[in-house]
This record gives C-alpha cells, structure tokens and sequence, in this order.
C-alpha cells in the first residue's frame, strides 16, 4: 500500500496491504496519524476487514497416529495357516497366482486361484505378503496369526518401469525437539516433490534406544509414537528398516536375550514384521535386521559391562533370504 492521503511518507511505516485487504475508501483525511492504533480506527471507520496475519507453520507436524495389527501375544501359533490373495478390480475380484506369502520365516507361493497354505515357525508373530510388482496392498500388508488370513491388492495406474523413491537413514528421532523438528522438515520437502517420490525407505537407526537396551520401555513407547506420528503425515508409502537403536526392553522378560527376537516386539506394534519385502517395477526390496540380542557380545561402558546387540544375521534369517 503506498502513502495514504495526507500523510507524508516517512509515516507510512505501517504495513503492506498486499492481498491482505483491500482498501475502498475514496479519500481517509488524516494529517497528523501518531501511530498505528489511529491508522487502524481510520480503517474501522471505512467499514474495512483487516485480515490477520496466517499463523506460523508450527516447527513440529502434529503427531497423527494410526492403527496397526498387533501380535497376539500368549496365543498359540496356530499349525497351519489357509487363506487367499485377492486381486480387486472395476469387474470384481479373482485370485492373484504367484504371491509371495510368509510369516518370516518360510515362503510360501498362492495358486492359480490365489489361495496358499503354510505351516508357521513356532516363533512367528505376523502372516504377511511381498507387494507385488504392479499392485498396491489393499488394507494391512501384515496380519496377526489366525487359522485363516485373507488379503487384497489391487493395481496401480503408475508406470512402476520409471520411478524415482527417497532413500533417507540415521533419523535417530527421540523426545529431543531438534530431531522432531527435523524429521518433519522432511516430510514437509518430501510432500513438496515434483514429480512425487512413489515411496521412502528409511534404512535404519529410525530412532535412538540404547542399544544395550537400557532405554524404559515408556520411553520407547514415546519415541515410536513421535516417528510414526510424523512418518504418516507422507503422502507416499515409507518402508523401514530396523535395527539395534529401534530395539527396546519392553517386554524382555517375554523375549529375553538369547531368543532372535529380543527387543523387537515394540517395533512389530508400530510398524510390523522386522524382516520383510516388497516388489516395485523389476526390484526386488528385501529389508534385513542384523542385530541380535543373544547376550554374547560385551562392551565396557563406564565401568561396566554391558550387553550389546550380535551384528550378524542368523541362520534362521539367511534361511528365508534365501527363499
């Protein structure tokens, strides 16, 4: 807005009207305005509608929680698992052949009619699928363990021969406010893309447990919920890697060291199975956590010794890579 009429511009300091209003008065006579508050009563007095400045993009996303299949914890596993894969489209629905279904530790194929059978491990917590090329999962790509699990894809329209993906690591999120900041940061740049990311993989140190599993679980409980809570406000599907600062001591005494699957129930309530793959274009994506709590690697930390993670995939695991 430039000088008002009768007011000598060193005055005008006021502000910039820009698209913020419109001024539609046909002369405001005023020789002396002293101050703001005058200049203000001066466009009340015009019957104008200042609007007020927008409020400042909050630092941090608000969180937005979502809910996810949890394991059925003290249930027996059950001996044999029976479902389908379907294949929604505008005609219906038919059985996709040629899914990979698992529960993490055996690999099992669908039919030609989409259905599979599969004898699960003892230790298993999840029955879930590989995305396949072309398809997106319709619902939960992971289930809990039951007689009989269903699931539904349906094709994409995207070209998946051409795409481009975001591949960040080390977020190391927590209740520290610069790393709130900074995760939704790039969210916020990631949803900014042109042309639009299909996917992100964030590869591991997600967040920032001790690795010695010292952290409370109410602590893991908080730090799971800030990265999932910001992770969800993506417009694009995020996959993420484990690993030993995402492993927690929540319910150790159920899963104690020694078992494969120490420290990593926390992570299966957020974000499900911790090994896992899916398929895009002509790649195949598989998601590998190398640490294990077996309690037989030691480091002295401040005058003591402490239990820290084995960096080494297991056999159990190198099995079902190599299904």
């Amino acid at each position: 807005m430039t000088g008002l009429p009768g007011v000598s511009r060193p005055e005008t300091f006021f502000f910039q009207a820009s698209d913020m209003f419109t001024l539609s008065c046909s002369s405001i006579r005023a020789d002396r305005l002293a101050s703001a508050v005058v200049l203000a009563l001066a466009l009340m007095t015009c019957g104008e509608k200042t609007l007020a400045e927008p409020p400042p993009v909050p630092d941090v996303l608000k969180l937005l929680p979502r809910e996810t299949p949890k394991p059925r914890y003290g249930v027996p596993v059950p001996k044999r698992i029976s479902g389908r894969v379907a294949r929604k489209s505008d005609g219906g629905s038919a059985g996709m052949a040629n899914v990979s279904v698992t529960d993490g530790y055996s690999v099992v194929k669908t039919d030609r009619q989409g259905r599979f059978s599969i004898v699960p491990d003892p230790n298993a917590v999840f029955l879930y699928l590989t995305r396949p090329s072309g398809h997106d999962v319709v619902g939960d790509w992971y289930k809990p363990l039951s007689a009989e699990v269903d699931f539904v894809v349906q094709p994409v329209e995207a070209d998946e021969n051409d795409f481009t993906f975001i591949h960040v690591t080390d977020t190391h999120v927590s209740r520290n406010r610069r790393s709130l900041v900074g995760l939704s940061r790039f969210v916020r740049e990631a949803n900014a893309l042109s042309p639009a990311p299909r996917f992100v993989v964030n590869s591991g140190d997600l967040l920032d447990l001790n690795k010695a599993l010292l952290s409370k679980p109410a602590s893991g409980h908080a730090d799971f919920r800030n990265y999932v809570g910001i992770m969800n406000h993506l417009k694009m599907p995020h996959y993420n890697v484990a690993g030993d600062h995402t492993d927690s001591s929540y319910r150790l005494e159920q899963f104690p060291r020694g078992d494969h699957r120490c420290g990593k129930a926390l992570y299966w309530e957020y974000l499900g199975p911790h090994f896992f793959s899916f398929e895009y274009g002509k790649i195949h994506f598989v998601s590998v956590d190398f640490g294990y709590h077996l309690g037989q690697r030691k480091i002295r930390v401040n005058g003591k010794n402490l239990d820290y993670p084995t960096n080494r995939v297991q056999p159990i695991h190198v099995k079902w890579l190599r299904q």
